[in-house]
């Protein structure tokens, strides 16, 4: 039925229809959902304890979450010329083999990536992984001359999109930081330096935050406006659905979730008198 609106596909409005019909008709649900972030800075451990690594993956209550986020630091020696996929896999191998002996939740890997030392890997349960799409990576090396044994590895993704437009879902941002490290002056410029390219090169997914210096404005709300060319048939075809458009074009842009965590060797220095 939803196909009659836009016969001749010359809009970009089929998927705004569909979510404005499934919105007025309460077909879609809220839900509330746990995860847990996890940051390691490894060491080049690929061998943990096994029973610190079960307490590490379930909560308090010894029940387990809906999305894990897995953020480890120097998986790999930071010699190296690049990041290891073998690495990688061991990792989720050893996350995925723990978890299945520990819940029968089944859990699917979305997304894996690396930077040299980086690694984030991203797992759902299953009924929410179908869920989960436009996942974005972005890779920022903050090494000497840009070289990535230090750097960003973000990830950006949505849960329970249906339309861009009228309801794009929840938005995440996971930023795996690992800046330079050391004491003195110069050195906490540089890491302050390396955080404002990372606020730079990725287009942070919360609203009126910062990661260095004042929080931009929060423009949440935006307004769209369209140009729409429309047969006269087709516009019959609209009025006929009954499906109310008023407020079609006032585009709501919910907030995001930015999720910064990492190695970012800031330390706090305590004064003993």
């Amino acid at each position: 039925m939803l196909k009659l609106l836009n016969p001749s596909n010359k809009i970009g409005l089929r998927s705004i229809l569909e979510a404005d019909y499934l919105s007025q008709h309460n077909l879609h649900q809220s839900k509330t959902i746990s995860l847990k972030v996890i940051t390691w800075n490894l060491a080049q451990n690929s061998t943990p304890n096994l029973n610190l690594f079960q307490q590490l993956l379930c909560t308090k209550d010894n029940t387990f979450p809906d999305l894990f986020l897995f953020n480890f630091q120097e998986t790999i020696s930071l010699r190296s010329l690049s990041h290891s996929d073998s690495a990688i896999m061991r990792w989720c191998v050893m996350i995925t083999n723990t978890l299945s002996n520990l819940t029968d939740r089944k859990y699917t890997i979305v997304s894996k990536s690396g930077l040299l030392g980086l690694t984030t890997i991203i797992l759902a349960e299953a009924s929410l992984a179908e869920q989960i799409s436009e996942i974005e990576v972005n890779k920022i090396g903050l090494g000497y001359l840009g070289w990535n044994n230090k750097g960003c590895l973000g990830t950006k993704f949505r849960i329970g999109n249906i339309s861009d437009d009228k309801q794009p879902g929840s938005e995440f941002q996971l930023l795996n930081i690992h800046l330079v490290h050391g004491e003195g002056d110069e050195t906490w410029k540089d890491r302050d330096a390396s955080l404002k390219k990372v606020q730079d090169g990725n287009k942070l997914s919360a609203k009126g935050v910062s990661l260095y210096g004042p929080a931009p404005p929060d423009d949440s709300q935006r307004e769209a406006w369209l140009n729409v060319d429309l047969q006269d048939n087709e516009l019959i075809q609209i009025a006929d659905t009954k499906i109310q458009l008023d407020e079609l074009f006032s585009v709501h842009q919910p907030k995001g979730t930015t999720i910064v965590c990492g190695d970012t060797n800031y330390h706090c220095l305590l004064w003993v008198h």
